[in-house]
């Protein structure tokens, strides 16, 4: 039952509910719900709404932050999570579980086995409000020693309006950029903006910017003017707004007059739609031609009046139930982030701090294409600049826009840095080539094999000694672990197993400090 009250300063909704006994189907209990929701789709999002009557379901003590307390009485059962759910799904919040009361002020039903040495008393009957308007309940209490020929006990709730004074928020101006369909208008406002361009020169791209954003935004507030009423409807023309004000003064005078205008401002408003519909025609069709398939959806849904539903805020686990405790909610977001990022294919590589990308100057060509990429009709950003004042620049003017050429002393840095760059770039791949062990299946043993990374020498084979051409005393010898099946230790070979060779680290070469091998390159 849905009860509507013509209160001030809000009007209030109280919806009356009797929900099925525990030994009912699930079927009902949802069908219970579903005509809760279609009274619910009949008020209004701005009034006081309250759901109140007997739910047949236990919330409990557990606290669901924004829908309960911590002052519930018993244990919750499934009909009590079904009932949070709703309550996620709507907005409300149950008023019974937000005051510190006594146990007797909290519950709502008696058995009919309570008996004073056997009691046995529930909290079944709620009274749910917006969550909006939630701070104006002041209290919920029951009164078990009212005269009421039933096993309920009277429940009742205290509301008084706080109505805030809404600070008053700092409203941006909107430029009336309408105006710029007008070509007279626009062709003047290119021609200030080539103007007031000549006159920026000589300074880095900061104050460039800087004067750049001054000059677009006196140039627009001294010729577009702000808007100076919000339309409803973005098919709405200035046009209108007038033959309507002038209509509105002989509503009540010259009944004749006021016919005329209310025919010119109906035909008025049959040619802004059917311009409005062309425009938004053409602004598909470009988006097809572009292949833009997500802003060309996006735009049919608008010109359709086709949006989409809100879907309830409320999680689930991998059994498919309704998830209300903040600790089960995070360890649900923690194992989806893990699985997500988890990939047992990547290698376990070290990670080295990416070197920083110098790429090639912003060119003309690029910055028209940015230019010309903006949407329009859309908000401004922290600048104040319409795109639509932005795509004016055109032709010489975007000269301006590009970074200006880096001063000598910025060049002899970069220099450094570049040859920083590869200087570390070296160090790396010389990293690269460590010391790596080779297993020698007939004695069981590993051995450490060096990669022909620095010197004149070459390698004669596994374990075996370098032979350089420097050293003409040198002599190859061919020290594989296959040719000495004994494994003695030829001396000088290298064929020593990586325990006994003292002077040989155990799993590569010795690295050094980054910072003491620049200083030694340098």
């Amino acid at each position: 039952m849905l009860i509507q009250l013509e209160a001030r300063p809000l009007k209030i909704n109280i919806i009356q509910v009797y929900a099925p006994t525990a030994d009912k189907s699930k079927e009902e209990v949802e069908e219970f719900y579903e005509d809760i929701k279609y009274l619910m789709n009949m008020t209004k999002h701005h009034e006081i709404t309250i759901v109140q009557g007997d739910f047949n379901a236990k919330v409990g003590q557990d606290i669901v932050p924004g829908i309960t307390g911590k002052h519930g009485l018993g244990e919750r059962n499934e009909r009590g999570s079904r009932m949070i759910q709703f309550c996620q799904e709507h907005n409300m919040k149950i008023t019974n579980t937000m005051f510190s009361l006594p146990p007797r002020r909290l519950y709502t039903w008696k058995s009919p086995q309570d008996r004073p040495t056997h009691i046995v008393r529930n909290q079944i009957d709620y009274i749910l409000i917006n969550k909006r308007y939630s701070s104006f309940v002041t209290k919920t209490s029951t009164y078990p020693g009212a005269d009421v020929p039933s096993d309920h006990v009277l429940l009742m709730t205290k509301l008084q309006t706080k109505l805030r004074t809404n600070m008053k928020k700092k409203i941006r101006k909107r430029m009336n950029v309408e105006k710029l369909d007008e070509p007279s208008i626009k062709t003047e406002i290119k021609a200030l903006i080539g103007q007031e361009f000549s006159k920026i020169e000589g300074m880095d791209s900061e104050s460039i910017w800087k004067s750049v954003k001054q000059s677009l935004k006196s140039i627009a507030d001294n010729n577009l003017g702000s808007n100076p009423r919000k339309r409803k409807n973005e098919w709405m023309t200035t046009e209108i707004l007038g033959l309507m004000e002038e209509r509105r003064k002989y509503k009540n005078s010259n009944y004749e007059l006021y016919h005329e205008l209310n025919k010119e401002v109906q035909s008025a408003i049959r040619a802004a739609k059917n311009d409005n519909l062309n425009k938004q025609c053409q602004e598909i069709e470009r988006l097809q031609e572009l292949h833009d398939d997500f802003n060309l959806h996006k735009k049919i849904k608008e010109a359709a009046g086709i949006y989409r539903k809100s879907l309830p805020k409320v999680l689930y686990n991998s059994n498919n139930e309704a998830v209300f405790d903040i600790t089960e909610k995070k360890a649900i977001w923690q194992n989806y982030i893990t699985s997500l990022y988890t990939d047992e294919n990547r290698s376990n590589y070290d990670i080295r701090e990416p070197e920083p990308q110098v790429g090639t100057p912003i060119t003309k060509h690029e910055t028209e294409a940015a230019i010309k990429s903006l949407k329009m009709k859309k908000a401004c950003g922290p600048d104040e600049i319409p795109s639509e004042i932005l795509k004016l620049i055109e032709g010489d003017n975007i000269n301006i826009l590009e970074p200006q050429k880096p001063s000598k002393e910025e060049t002899i840095r970069e220099g450094k840095n570049r040859r920083l760059r590869a200087r570390r770039a070296r160090r790396a791949a010389a990293l690269e080539a460590r010391i790596f062990a080779t297993y020698n299946t007939i004695t069981g043993e590993f051995h450490l094999q060096r990669p022909i990374t620095r010197g004149r020498g070459a390698f004669t084979g596994t374990g075996g000694r370098r032979t350089g051409t420097n050293n003409p005393n040198a002599t190859a010898i061919q020290g594989s672990a296959a040719n000495n099946p004994n494994h003695q230790p030829i001396e000088g070979s290298g064929t020593e197993p990586a325990t006994n060779n003292p002077n040989l680290p155990p799993s590569g070469p010795e690295i050094r400090n980054p910072e003491e091998e620049d200083k030694a390159m340098n």
